[in-house]
């Protein structure tokens, strides 16, 4: 009899030291899991208001973009890549001789469309860049 209750107390230990052990693991992931969320950092990031002016000047507002973005770094010569020439004093007479934009539907310009966020290159229009190029196209892509 002796040594049946001593099983029984042995294997009552057993389930409790289990139990314990469950009891701690479970412990243990929670206070991981606080910690974690504890220690990240959350930030709202909010993109600047785009402002278009009311009048979009070509020499003063769009052909910068071109320098300061990089593209005369390929789009540097008369005959070059895509036959388009950005630099400054020869990007217009390229853009508009060039089929790069559209009057009658500003959205599909080339000249806009590729530069945009989903476009195929590599240098992207800011929303501000974007906005001002598809106000001088809707304006009538004017020399001014």
């Amino acid at each position: 009899m002796c040594s049946f209750n001593f099983q029984a107390n042995n294997n009552h230990s057993k389930n409790f030291i289990m139990k314990l052990k469950n009891l701690l693991r479970s412990i243990f992931f929670i206070i991981s899991i606080s910690v974690f969320l504890v220690s990240c950092e959350w930030k709202t990031v909010v993109k600047p208001e785009v402002v278009v002016p009311e009048e979009v000047s070509f020499a003063a507002d769009i052909e910068p973009i071109f320098e300061s973005a990089g593209c005369t770094g390929c789009h540097n010569s008369p005959g070059g890549f895509a036959n388009l020439d950005l630099r400054s004093g020869n990007a217009y007479s390229s853009i508009t001789s060039g089929g790069f934009v559209n009057i009658a539907t500003p959205e599909e310009s080339l000249i806009y469309q590729v530069h945009l966020e989903n476009g195929p290159t590599t240098i992207k229009y800011s929303d501000q860049e974007a906005a001002l190029v598809l106000k001088w196209i809707q304006d009538g892509a004017l020399n001014n």
